[in-house]
């Protein structure tokens, strides 16, 4: 059974839970927070950095753990081989990958948690080109080069002048590097007043540098994450800066670096009913590199998903969504997530 249809069938999974829960809206659900999209930017190279993820500024509480395990699948096609602008520079981002990242959080103290995840990666070629082809026909939306290439080619390669940057090994599953995350709720929310919480994150280089699951050095980086509910509404949003280790491919290059990581995110839930919320989010990461002037790698990411969250118990839920690239120009061409989450 190939990717998409273990996607197609778990997105199934998913709305049939739906429906055993009724899909008829109440006029006044429980207030449940139940996002937001806890989404990253799917990049080859940008897997490779830690990524903060959107989540809720409410800590978890002291001495109890929560569990998520989530899939993202995306494919990409972004390529130019030694354009007349940039000669000897290779920027090719074919194929396919499907990330599957387990995550822990524990109360550490009062309004204080830890969270750990655990992302394994597979690359391939995949065979959904053409599909993604005429679905950016029929919505108007940006090709990306795809009519440029053959389709359901693999390809991971960066390299200038000369100089390889980074690879990706393909049809192999590897663990990659692993962030850990310290959040601090700084503000419980009240009536004029938004939750808020500060966060910080190292990310161990335990991925394979050379097979391009990992940039072999630490990563780190702080932020702050916010959240306000109206009703049935709930809003949040999030700032965040990252500093990326440098691989020795970069480290060895004298025209090379990974930039300082900044993302914008934002948030929003409409509670449907008492069982399940629709989500939407939006995270917009800076580039990764300016020393290449080909938009195919150096610019910035705006990450838009639409999805829902589903309870499937007390304290248990499902969520699924699509993510698009609105530059289309470096990023994932398009992206589907689920997971399921316990304890939070």
């Amino acid at each position: 059974m190939n990717r998409c249809l273990l996607i197609t069938c778990g997105l199934l999974t998913a709305l049939s839970g739906a429906a055993c829960s009724s899909l008829a809206p109440t006029q006044d659900p429980a207030r449940v927070v139940r996002g937001p999209l806890t989404t990253r930017q799917q990049h080859p190279l940008g897997l490779t950095l830690m990524a903060f993820r959107p989540r809720r500024p409410v800590t978890q509480e002291s001495g109890t753990s929560a569990h998520g395990v989530q899939l993202s699948w995306s494919s990409i096609e972004e390529i130019q081989h030694n354009p007349p602008s940039s000669p000897n520079t290779v920027v090719a981002f074919d194929g396919e990958t499907a990330r599957a990242t387990l995550r822990t959080r524990y109360g550490v103290a009062d309004k204080v948690d830890v969270e750990v995840e655990v992302p394994f990666l597979w690359a391939g070629g995949g065979g959904v080109d053409a599909f993604i082809e005429d679905f950016h026909d029929f919505f108007f939306l940006p090709k990306g080069g795809r009519d440029k290439t053959d389709d359901d080619l693999f390809e991971m390669n960066l390299a200038s002048d000369g100089d390889p940057l980074y690879s990706l090994e393909g049809n192999t599953v590897q663990i990659q590097d692993i962030p850990i995350f310290l959040t601090y709720q700084l503000l419980a929310e009240e009536e004029g007043t938004p939750a808020l919480a500060a966060r910080v994150g190292l990310e161990l280089p335990i991925g394979s540098e050379d097979r391009g699951f990992g940039n072999g050095a630490l990563d780190y980086g702080a932020g702050l994450i916010a959240e306000k509910s109206f009703g049935r509404w709930t809003v949040s949003g999030g700032f965040d800066v990252v500093q990326p280790g440098q691989s020795d491919k970069f480290d060895r290059s004298e025209k090379h670096e990974l930039l300082t990581q900044v993302a914008l995110e934002l948030g929003g839930e409409l509670r449907w009913n008492d069982h399940w919320s629709l989500l939407v989010g939006a995270v917009w990461t800076s580039r990764m590199v300016d020393s290449i002037e080909l938009e195919e790698i150096n610019r910035e990411i705006f990450d838009l998903g639409i999805g829902a969250s589903i309870d499937t118990g007390a304290r248990s839920r499902l969520a699924f969504s699509i993510h698009e690239d609105l530059v289309a120009a470096t990023g994932s061409d398009v992206t589907a997530q689920l997971g399921w989450t316990w304890g939070y």
